[in-house]
């Protein structure tokens, strides 16, 4: 029974165990899971975007991509985490909110918590492994609030580590619009009405006015200064209230339009920039004042760089009629350049129109819609004219090239001229006919914008003779919406060259250097090259022309070769070469299109003698035999050999060659007391092989020491036996003697 109650007990213990691994397992299952999406709830955020990043600069290229208003699936890897000791609770999420028009965001209250942007927990995505019914969804009941950040319009929230989704609500604050109807004159002179909450009103923190692809409406109703420019995202149109002036640094927006509008009362309304970067229309009724002057100036023009200070006032109505209401006008007044060296107010362009029609003032030309307009231009510049409303182009008149036509739309136009200021980048030769490239800054200026001739000097030279090098003037001249003439240099520089010298045979080096045995012919190779610039992929023409060569061994004597190059390779032999250093220099002299060069005054060419040996013996055969005994009379024959031998030669003739020319040598043949050069004997080698036969040498009291020498040459080193240990030990006996004595008959003495 008690072993009964202890296996109970014991199975009471593993099932607890069991549960509490899988409890265990299906926690941390969950956790494996990451985190969840963040879930923008509105289908489409009115008054501005949002975007999710994962740092608070808002530039990491991770940035958190939204389908659908919901995130792709996060990662925790990518967050900085939020630590509640050593627990992470979750991970920080950054929100980015600009709204479309920009201007001032609600501040954050007092725990930098702010009210437009709102984040809420709202499932929780944890599921425990084998279980058998659905799980609920269970809801989270507290919100997380967004922090603003230290950088305009940058927000933050945690996003939870358990897995939850977040929900963010946002409703950008609307900028205040006009509560009453505002007035305005158009631009037939037309009283029009502008409907309450139509328009914006600006207030000085805007620095984007407009939205791409959208006109948009603004009012000053006061005077408002901007301490910095302001960037148009769109076409704008803006009503000056009357007695109210607008004042910024620059205007900017290449693509957009910026259309300013008087009111109906007496009052003056102004516009002050330095700069407009946009295209600048007016409403009717304006006079533009030039504020360097202090004079009226008869238009603006677009493009950057205006006059400084420029002030555009819009006057009232009173007493004054400009036009025809029912008539449209061509303004041309480019008055802001310089013309003929100085600045001018009368306007360089006469135009002319259709039946009847005349000028009100100086720089106002009626016309109607549908008229022919022909625009003749007197300047001495290279402009470009705009403003003719989209879909209405400049044509040239045929035969004209200074005369522009266009056909009157049924809006008013103001003609501008921008003057340009044009380059041609230089290139270097390469044998071909070369196209200058214009430019207007860094970008490239369209060929179909202008006609372009040549001159090379005082001639003129045709688009194929634009190939050598020198300086080219171009004349260009504008087609289309481009008028008058310029010139521009364009140069063809001297193409740049590389010349270099090579020993080709022989072919033995030492650290680079060519080697040479003194009496060889050293075969040099020149070749001479142009150099390409780092972009350019097409071949360049093969060179020919004349290299000076200078051989000089460091006597202050050079020799000097001219070598001619074909197809960029020449080559010529240097001959008479002694044991010597021979530096070798190529140089090029410039001609019309190319730059002189010079080869690497370092190369050189190391000229050694010949190494040689002698070998002499007592036995033709066995060359060994150093030593030799014979009596007085017997003849003595000693073979001597010359041979050439490696640099490196260890003594070891099977590693020689025997000299392969006729060769003189001194054999020396001395008793071992005698000095002096007593017994030199002079010797003719025929290929390096001779003998010598001494005869009749007394016998003396010591032996004969037998060497050779050989005196060598400006090619050949010398060579003495003696001093490599080769004398060979000749010893010479007298000849021996008996005295015989024979009785032939017997004496007696007497």
């Amino acid at each position: 029974m008690k072993e009964e109650q202890n296996m109970k007990h014991t199975m009471r213990i593993l099932t607890f165990l069991m549960l509490a691994i899988v409890v265990g397992t299906g926690q941390t299952w969950g956790r494996l899971r990451g985190l969840g999406h963040i879930v923008c709830n509105e289908a489409n955020v009115t008054g501005g975007t949002l975007t999710f990043y994962t740092d608070a600069a808002c530039t990491d290229t991770k940035a958190i991509t939204m389908t659908d208003g919901k995130s792709s699936n996060l990662s925790s890897d990518d967050l900085t985490a939020v630590m509640d000791g050593d627990n992470v609770i979750g991970y920080t999420v950054y929100i980015k909110a600009v709204p479309n028009y920009d201007y001032t965001l609600g501040a954050a209250d007092n725990n930098g918590a702010v009210t437009f942007i709102t984040a809420e927990k709202t499932t929780n995505i944890f599921q425990a492994p084998r279980r058998t019914q659905s799980d609920p969804t269970i809801n989270v009941g507290h919100d997380i609030a967004v922090k603003a950040t230290d950088k305009r319009y940058v927000y933050s929230f945690v996003m939870p580590a358990n897995g939850a989704n977040v929900t963010v609500h946002v409703n950008f604050p609307e900028k205040p619009k006009n509560t009453a109807a505002v007035s305005y004159i158009d631009a037939g002179g037309t009283t029009k009405t502008l409907a309450a909450n139509t328009a914006y009103i600006i207030d000085g923190t805007e620095s984007k006015m407009g939205t791409s692809n959208t006109d948009t409406w603004y009012v000053c109703t006061g005077d408002v200064a901007y301490t910095s420019s302001i960037t148009l995202g769109g076409d704008v149109n803006l009503i000056l209230a009357d007695g109210c002036q607008m004042s910024a640094t620059t205007i900017s927006g290449s693509a957009s339009q910026l259309t300013i509008y008087a009111q109906t009362g007496g009052q003056t309304g102004q516009m002050v920039a330095t700069a407009y970067e946009c295209g600048v229309a007016f409403g009717q009724r304006f006079v533009v004042y030039n504020a360097a002057t202090g004079t009226a100036a008869s238009a603006i023009v677009s493009g950057s760089n205006s006059d400084a200070n420029a002030t555009f006032t819009l006057d009232g109505i009173a007493g004054k009629t400009l036009r025809p209401l029912d008539g449209n006008y061509v303004i041309a007044n480019p008055d802001v350049f310089t013309f003929s060296g100085s600045t001018s107010l009368t306007s360089p362009f006469d135009i002319t129109t259709g039946e009847g029609e005349n000028e009100t003032t100086t720089h106002y030309y009626i016309c109607k819609k549908d008229d022919p307009v022909t625009l003749s231009y007197a300047g001495s510049d290279f402009v470009m004219l705009s403003g003719l409303p989209e879909g209405t182009t400049l044509a040239a008149v045929e035969g004209q090239p200074m005369q522009r036509s266009f056909t009157m739309p049924a809006t008013d136009v103001v003609l501008t001229a921008t003057a340009m200021a044009l380059t041609a980048t230089p290139v270097a030769y390469d044998g071909t006919a070369r196209t200058p490239e214009i430019k207007q800054g860094d970008d490239v200026f369209a060929p179909a914008n202008y006609t372009i001739a040549y001159m090379l000097g005082d001639e003129a030279v045709t688009a194929a003779d634009v190939k050598n090098a020198g300086t080219y003037t171009c004349t260009l001249t504008g087609l289309g919406q481009y008028v008058g003439t310029t010139t521009v240099p364009f140069a063809i520089t001297k193409r740049t060259t590389s010349l270099a010298v090579e020993i080709v045979d022989p072919v033995t080096t030492i650290d680079g250097h060519p080697v040479l045995i003194a009496g060889d012919d050293a075969h040099v190779k020149v070749t001479l090259v142009p150099v390409k610039g780092e972009n350019e992929t097409t071949e360049l023409p093969a060179m020919n022309g004349i290299v000076t060569i200078s051989v000089d061994n460091g006597t202050n004597n050079p020799k000097s070769y001219t070598v001619a190059i074909v197809n960029g390779v020449g080559h010529f032999v240097v001959t008479n070469l002694f044991d010597n250093t021979y530096s070798v220099t190529a140089s090029f002299l410039e001609n019309d299109n190319y730059v002189g060069s010079t080869s690497d005054p370092n190369y050189s060419i190391a000229v050694s003698e010949v190494k040689t040996a002698l070998r002499i013996s007592f036995d033709e055969t066995d060359v060994t035999s150093k030593t030799k005994v014979v009596t007085v009379g017997e003849p003595v024959t000693v073979y001597v050999d010359l041979y050439t031998v490696p640099s490196d030669w260890d003594g070891d003739f099977a590693k020689a060659s025997l000299f392969n020319s006729d060769a003189v040598v001194t054999v020396k043949c001395n008793p071992t007391w005698q000095t002096g050069n007593v017994g030199n004997y002079t010797l003719g080698l025929v290929n390096g092989h001779g003998s010598i036969t001494f005869r009749h040498l007394p016998a003396d009291e010591c032996d004969y020491y037998i060497n050779a020498v050989y005196a060598g040459n400006d090619i050949f080193t010398d060579y003495q036996t003696k001093l490599n240990n080769q004398t060979l030990i000749l010893t010479v006996n007298k000849t021996a003697t008996t005295i015989g004595v024979e009785v032939t008959s017997p004496v007696i003495a007497k």
